[in-house]
C-alpha cells in the first residue's frame, strides 16, 4: 500500500471515530431532552389540575353567596 492509501484509510477510520462519538452525544441529548419534556408535562398536568380546582372553588363561593344573598333577602321580609 502507499503511503497516500494508508493516510486516506487513516482519515475513514477517524471519521467513522467521530461519527459514533457525535452520535452517541447526540443519544445522549435527546435522552436528556426527553426528560426535560417528560417533565413539563407533569408540571403542565399540575397546574392544569390546580387551574381547574380553583375555577371550580371560584363558582361554588359565588353561588354560595348567591344563595345566602338570595335567601337573606326572602327571609328577610317576612
Amino acid at each position: 500500500m502507499t503511503t497516500e492509501l494508508q493516510q486516506v484509510l487513516n482519515s475513514i477510520a477517524e471519521l467513522k471515530t467521530e461519527v459514533k462519538n457525535s452520535e452517541t452525544r447526540l443519544e445522549a441529548k435527546i435522552d436528556s431532552y426527553k426528560m426535560d419534556v417528560k417533565l413539563f408535562n407533569t408540571k403542565f398536568d399540575y397546574y392544569q389540575q390546580a387551574t381547574q380546582w380553583v375555577i371550580i372553588l371560584a363558582f361554588t363561593l359565588i353561588l354560595a353567596a348567591t344563595a345566602i344573598t338570595i335567601f337573606s333577602s326572602v327571609f328577610a321580609f317576612r
